[in-house]
């Protein structure tokens, strides 16, 4: 019974000790055009980067290129939501590099309700990106 008992509680150590290694004072931040992050603030995400997919495209990659490599970024952001008409604006290279990206994790949606393109669901990038499955 005590052998039993100790195995539950270093079970629940472990669990305990998994959670805390999960918890981060990374933020998640939107990036996409004025509709996209408006519905990102009403939503609560302070870190709101508003760009315009019909813009000028250098200023365009240059916002999700910092993003993508400044280090500061990638200590401040786990995740990234980048609307889908943006990311259809980058280069080939650029969006193979923003879908590759586990820091920060870039999930690419769209307001208007289309499927993820290859990317897969939001279960699976952070499956791929945390290493742990959602439930």
């Amino acid at each position: 019974m005590k052998d039993e008992r100790k195995a539950v509680e270093k079970e629940k150590g472990e669990k305990k000790i998994e959670k805390q290694e999960l918890q981060t004072d990374k933020r998640i931040a939107a990036c996409g055009d004025k509709l996209f992050a408006t519905a990102f603030k009403l939503a609560g995400i302070e870190d709101v980067f508003e760009l315009d997919p019909q813009g000028n495209e250098a200023e365009l990659v240059k916002a999700i290129e910092a993003l993508l490599n400044d280090e500061t970024a990638k200590e401040r952001f786990a995740l990234i939501i980048l609307q889908d008409s943006v990311a259809e604006r980058l280069s080939h290279r650029l969006r193979k590099a923003v879908e590759a990206s586990t820091q920060p994790l870039f999930i690419i949606i769209s307001l208007e309700g289309r499927e993820m393109e290859e990317g897969g669901s939001i279960r699976e990038l952070v499956k791929k990106a945390l290493g742990i499955e959602l439930k």
